[in-house]
Formats: structure tokens, C-alpha cells, sequence
């Protein structure tokens, strides 16, 4: 594969925000809002390790910083029971953002050490907008105290919920993302998990195990039970350059599911895997892929956009990107 073979030319991290300009309805980016001046010192550093790090330092200092000054002023919205809660939810993020971005450095080289850096990065500008969310919550909060309420009984849900999904993180892998919703019609909310390995510690950028993808339905006694894997769809923590992560996010919408991919330095790409649900089958299907790649410096762009019809009737286990062709630049 082309962005296995010219690794270091995607090394931008990839926002899967919002205002992505590749897909205005994420709703579970991996990363949060990082400035214009980020990309651009990314894109002027070419792919050396040194200036890539020069550029992931300038921002994680900004990022780091709103974090805290958006911290600080939540603080001071919240009764004391609310505080509390914050203050321990703030401990178990760190705690996860250093364990999700951990990486061996006595075998790691130069580039590879980058990886953790942007990984840190990434969490701190998204932690800061889930922070911001909230504090414009508290402003439209009458009662401070209702929000403190609302801000530790939302920890418990999500705390439950993520004790639903860990038993299915077996082998020492850990849940990278996970989203729920009625994936096939009936009413019962079922699941989606990308779940990451575990690290040896000796893979080499652009080296390592792929994620596997479980998805989850939920059987008429309210469990949830595997349905299917893929484990050829989302690559390996450095297969998207020096600057980290090549998975972006996933979203549920009724009866169907979609899984972004993208990363790059001056030329950036994405790709969209969509599956929807078929009655008749009982199981999902391919039903669309978009591959987009565009040079951040020309504006030059290409996008190879297929339909069900153009991908054939390829279930969700079965499907391997792969076999698709690739958008790229002359």
C-alpha cells in the first residue's frame, strides 16, 4: 500500500472534530480543536523529525494551558460536591491519557518518540473542549448545583457503560473508542469498539498489529454479545506517520455505521467506510467509501467516492480496504 510504503509523507495529525473540513458530523473526534498555526508549522516542517516535535511542543503548551485556565474557571462554578467530582474525573483522565499514550522510548527512535508527544497532545485540546462544553453548560445553568449533580451522575452512566464494554477487551487490549446505538432496527441499543493491542514495545514506525473493530448486538435479554470482528480496516497506532494516530473516529446513526481514517502532512487524505444493515441478510454490508486526498500547499485534490453498487455485497467481517483502489496525487 501506497501510505504504508511513503510513510513519513503523512505525518498531520488527523482532526476528526466538527469542523473537519473532510466530515462536518463527527461526533467522536480524536483530537480537539488545534489552531490553524499547528497545521501550518506541520506542513512547513516536512516531515523532520526535530521540527515536527519544535511544532507538537508550541502546541501542547497552548492546549495545555487553555485545559487549565478552562479548569480553573469550572472550578469555581461548582458547589463543593461538584468540585470533588470534577477533581477525580480530571485524576482518571490524566491516569488514561498516559496510559493510552505510553510508548517504550528505550526502543523507540527519534520519529517514534513523537508518536506519545502528539498522542498527549490530542487528548489535552479535546479534554479542553469537553471542559469548555461544560462550562458554557453551567452559564445556561441556573442552579450550580444541578450541574455538579449532573456532572457526577454523567460519570457514573459513563463509568457503567464502560464496564459493560471491558469485558470485551481480552489479550491486554485496550478500548480505544466505543459508541452504542440501534445498529439493526430493533430497538435495543447495540455497540461498536475499536480496540487497540497491546504494545510490545519493539515495532518500528509504521510497524505493528492492526485494531479490531467488534461490533456488538444486543440480545432480547438487554446483553450484549459479539456479532462480528474486522481487523483490517483501522491500521496500526504509527501506520499513519510520524505525528501519530491514523484512526479517526466512529459514528452510529440508525441501522448503519461509519469509520474514519485519515492523517497526513502536506497531503492530507481520509477515508470513510460506511456500513449499513440489511434485513434480508441479517448482517451489514459495505455500502459506501469515500477516499479523499488533498495537497495542503497546491490545493490540488482528488476524491474517488463508491456506492454499494461499485463495492458488491461485501459484509462487515469479510470487507478489506485493501482491495480498493487509493486517491492519490500525480
Amino acid at each position: 500500500m501506497r501510505r504504508l510504503s511513503t510513510i513519513c509523507m503523512f505525518s498531520l495529525c488527523f482532526l476528526a472534530s466538527a469542523a473537519s473540513a473532510f466530515s462536518s458530523e463527527a461526533t467522536t473526534p480524536v483530537g480537539g480543536k488545534l489552531r490553524d498555526s499547528y497545521i501550518q508549522c506541520t506542513a512547513a516542517a516536512h516531515d523532520v523529525a526535530p521540527a515536527m516535535q519544535d511544532c507538537v511542543e508550541k502546541e501542547f503548551k497552548y492546549q495545555d494551558g487553555r485545559l487549565n485556565t478552562v479548569y480553573r474557571k469550572l472550578q469555581s462554578t461548582l458547589p463543593e460536591a461538584g468540585k470533588t467530582s470534577l477533581r477525580h474525573e480530571e485524576r482518571s483522565w490524566l491516569a488514561d491519557k498516559d496510559k493510552a499514550c505510553s510508548l517504550d522510548a528505550a526502543t523507540a527512535g527519534q520519529a517514534q518518540r513523537i508518536v506519545p508527544n502528539v498522542c498527549s497532545l490530542k487528548q489535552t485540546a479535546r479534554r479542553a473542549d469537553e471542559l469548555e462544553e461544560m462550562l458554557r453548560n453551567a452559564g445556561t445553568t441556573s442552579d450550580s448545583r444541578g450541574l455538579g449533580a449532573t456532572l457526577g451522575v454523567g460519570s457514573q452512566d459513563k463509568e457503567s457503560k464502560m464496564d459493560d464494554l471491558k469485558a470485551f477487551a481480552t489479550g491486554g487490549a485496550r478500548i480505544l473508542d466505543a459508541q452504542t446505538g440501534d445498529l439493526n432496527g430493533d430497538g435495543r441499543p447495540d455497540a461498536l469498539l475499536v480496540l487497540d493491542p497491546p504494545n510490545k514495545g519493539n515495532e518500528k514506525l509504521g510497524e505493528g498489529p492492526s485494531r479490531e473493530v467488534l461490533l456488538l448486538v444486543r440480545d432480547m435479554a438487554g446483553q450484549l454479545q459479539k456479532f462480528a470482528h474486522n481487523d483490517r480496516i483501522v491500521p496500526c497506532a504509527s501506520c499513519g506517520g510520524i505525528a501519530g494516530d491514523p484512526f479517526g473516529y466512529v459514528r452510529l446513526e440508525p441501522g448503519q455505521f461509519t469509520i474514519v481514517n485519515g492523517g497526513g502532512s502536506r497531503e492530507h487524505w481520509a477515508d470513510e467506510y460506511t456500513f449499513k444493515y440489511v434485513p434480508e441478510q441479517k448482517d451489514w454490508l459495505i455500502a459506501k467509501v469515500v477516499r479523499r486526498v488533498e495537497d495542503r500547499e497546491t490545493g490540488e485534490k482528488k476524491v474517488i467516492d463508491l456506492s454499494a453498487k461499485d463495492l458488491g455485497s461485501i459484509k462487515f467481517k469479510d470487507f478489506d480496504p485493501s482491495s480498493l483502489p487509493e486517491a492519490e496525487l500525480p
